[in-house]
This record gives C-alpha cells, sequence and structure tokens, in this order.
C-alpha cells in the first residue's frame, strides 16, 4: 500500500504484479479505493471479485 498524491487528487493504493493467461507474462496492477475513482469524469473501469 503507497500514497500516490498525483493520482485523483491524492489516494492511498495498492500496487502488485499479475500474469497474463495467454502467455504467463508480467503486468503491473494497481488497485485504487472506489471512492476516490468514482470522484472524476467519465471514463472506463474494470472490477474484478474473485469467486472461491
Amino acid at each position: 500500500m503507497r500514497d500516490a498524491p498525483g493520482l485523483l487528487g491524492g489516494v492511498r493504493v495498492i500496487s502488485a504484479v499479475g500474469r497474463l493467461r495467454s502467455d504467463g507474462s508480467a503486468v503491473p496492477l494497481t488497485a485504487v479505493p472506489y471512492h476516490g475513482w468514482a470522484n472524476r469524469e467519465p471514463g472506463p473501469m474494470r472490477v474484478w471479485i474473485l469467486r472461491v
């Protein structure tokens, strides 16, 4: 978890590394709290919910 003062007016984010299913290559991931994301101009968003 880290502070990102230059993102969406300043929010705390979680950074991680994910893997693509297609080839296993590493991709950076940044999780942004919904309250920060929702308070900006309209734009695309993807949400994943793990089902166990």
